[in-house]
């Protein structure tokens, strides 16, 4: 393992030969659960994900840029199976997933990081309704109030796990379907799929009359 690091490391820092060493790590870590090649994974890849966190967006906390690091690290760790290490051709398509496992652990902590979830509701296309011309915006107090009532609505017409996670992603993240399916492919497997659980959750929201009055107050 020590002479695959160091392999590694030579190819990392200089992009030259072959990346055979760094994928063989991965390996290790994957078919085998060995510990030491998981670890060196983490010290090797690290600064890379650093980069990707921020690029993605900064986290003025050094606490919260490493719980960040840790997440990512353990989505790949539970994730990333045998099955899809072996339908990858390179060491680049490894990093991809490893990438999507950065960015769903960036937008979890975003969404921790608000004291209050504020959602907008697509009104006039999901629920009928369009604003006015003097329509005023509420304050930020209202919005908070507003967005706390909503998604209470929002989960009481979700009917398990995956369809909360979706709402979560489209009200709250504002994600199009492909790019669901991309950070999300167990539990998402296709953009069909998406669009038809979406379907069926708005046609749910669309009757509700809690709904349909918050959307009357902000004409």
């Amino acid at each position: 393992m020590a002479r695959l690091i160091e392999l590694c490391k030579k190819w990392l820092y200089s992009s030259k030969g072959e990346d055979n060493p760094c994928r063989e790590i991965f390996r290790y870590a994957i078919k085998e659960r060995d510990q030491e090649a998981w670890e060196a994974i983490e010290e090797l890849y690290r600064p890379l994900v650093y980069r990707w966190i921020r690029q993605e967006g900064p986290f003025r906390d050094s606490r919260d840029l490493e719980e960040v690091v840790q997440d990512a690290f353990f989505r790949f760790w539970r994730y990333y199976t045998l099955d899809k290490f072996r339908r990858s051709g390179s060491l680049g398509e490894v990093l991809a997933y490893l990438r999507t496992c950065v960015v769903s652990a960036v937008m979890e902590k975003k969404r921790e990081l608000h004291r209050r979830e504020r959602i907008e509701i697509p009104w006039s296309e999901d629920f009928g309704v369009s604003r006015g011309p003097g329509h005023v915006p509420p304050d930020d107090s209202e919005q908070d109030l507003e967005a706390t009532a909503v998604w209470q609505i929002v989960q009481s017409h979700c009917r398990d796990r995956r369809e909360e996670l979706l709402a979560r992603l489209t009200l709250v993240g504002k994600l199009k379907a492909r790019e669901i399916v991309r950070l999300y492919p167990d539990e998402f497997p296709s953009v069909e799929e998406v669009y038809r659980l979406r379907r069926n959750l708005f046609k749910r929201l669309r009757r509700d009359i809690r709904l349909k009055r918050m959307a009357q107050k902000r004409l």
